[in-house]
């Protein structure tokens, strides 16, 4: 019966990586922003009943949209190109990251070097299919619906209190945190805090160049329980570059 179930599994996830692969042969683009929209949720894979090849879900379909940018570049393209004239201080960043890392702990380092520098490819897709203003608008919306939906589940853990995230299968002091005698939200608190910053500051300012569009309206509402729910993660460089980049905006 598990091995029904287990090939029911490998065929719905067949399905529907086909599935996610037309939709960015279609468009590139799509690729980034479905990144976007689901790198907030990847931390439900701790508890969820999936095998640990899960975990590369980012990095898998980062690479297919590099794939599918380099061979659609140049098809239909309607926004000029990304203009990135810092490129020679990453060439030099990530060159002499990869010979650190190859000095110091010899073939093994590439695995970390992998981590730190694998998702510059972002600006190597957006280098061969560059966002147009609609991309550029579905990624502020994306971004705004996933702050919201990740303070949610801030306050949603606050409430039940890390026992009971430890019920869900969550593990105290991996993902389950607290700070002196505090709860610090969410099972990366400073991804969480540093994403919510972010996402504040970029929302922010879209919605007051816009306030009467309905989707920025309920971001400049929600504007103070976001501020909040960030700082129950006790992310101080969160909290710190809030209140610098709220400084300079009206």
């Amino acid at each position: 019966m598990r091995l029904v179930a287990y090939g029911a599994a490998a065929v719905v996830a067949l399905v529907l990586a086909v599935f996610v692969v037309r939709f960015i042969w279609q468009r590139p683009q799509r690729g980034l922003l479905l990144l976007a929209a689901l790198t907030p949720l990847s931390g439900l894979l701790v508890i969820a009943p999936v095998p640990g090849v899960a975990a590369a879900w980012k990095e898998a379909l980062l690479a297919v949209t590099l794939v599918c940018a380099f061979a659609r570049r140049g098809v239909r393209r309607t926004s000029p190109p990304v203009h990135i004239p810092y490129w020679p201080a990453i060439v030099v960043f990530v060159a002499f990251g990869l010979v650190s890392a190859l000095v110091v702990y010899g073939p093994i380092g590439l695995v970390g070097a992998k981590v730190t520098f694998f998702y510059l490819l972002v600006l190597v897709v957006l280098w061969w299919a560059p966002f147009d203003t609609r991309d550029r608008d579905h990624l502020v919306t994306v971004l705004m619906v996933m702050c919201v939906v990740t303070c949610a589940v801030g306050i949603f853990q606050q409430i039940v209190g890390p026992a009971r995230l430890v019920q869900f299968g969550y593990d105290f002091g991996t993902q389950v945190r607290t700070s002196g005698p505090l709860f610090r939200t969410f099972n990366q608190p400073f991804g969480f805090g540093l994403y919510v910053m972010v996402g504040r500051l970029v929302n922010g300012a879209v919605a007051l160049a816009e306030p009467r569009r309905r989707r920025n309206r309920i971001v400049l509402w929600l504007a103070p329980v976001m501020a909040v729910v960030m700082a129950t993660s006790v992310v101080r460089a969160a909290i710190l570059d809030l209140l610098v980049g709220s400084s300079g905006s009206p």
